[in-house]
């Protein structure tokens, strides 16, 4: 069951490419050696900043984070998420994310940031978001 997240257009919004999972070492005689771990590139991201909005819409985004038992299901993302980015972007976006199997979480496990919005008048807040793409298997 996928999370809906609201749509509130983002002032900010920037795309961290996924890698293909790669692991290298060094022999004692220099010799480095490289192993794929498999072909479909994981980890990406996206980073949005929800500057300077309502708390109530803040509070919508943070009840996602609380609905997907803190990244543990999957999000939907509404379109709104991408305003600013070209139609020729996003098909790449899309291509190298859900297009390859990746799905959209909020960060997971001890060390993920958690979202954390900042009053910066009465009633409004600035919330930086991250979004992780990412292979999961089903909870």
């Amino acid at each position: 069951m996928a999370i809906l997240f609201p749509a509130i257009e983002p002032t900010a919004f920037a795309f961290v490419m996924p890698r293909h999972p790669v692991t290298s070492s060094v022999s004692e005689a220099g010799i480095e050696d490289q192993r794929l771990w498999g072909t479909v590139a994981v980890g990406g991201a996206i980073e949005l900043e929800f500057g300077n909005i309502r708390t109530a819409r803040a509070t919508e985004i943070l009840a996602t984070f609380h609905q997907s038992y803190s990244g543990l299901l999957e999000l939907e993302l509404p379109d709104i998420l991408f305003a600013g980015v070209t139609a020729e972007d996003r098909a790449f976006i899309d291509s190298v994310t859900t297009g390859a199997g990746l799905r959209w979480f909020w960060p997971l496990g001890q060390g993920a940031p958690t979202p954390r919005a900042s009053l910066t008048y009465r009633h409004r807040c600035t919330l930086p978001v991250q979004l992780q793409a990412r292979l999961q298997n089903s909870p």
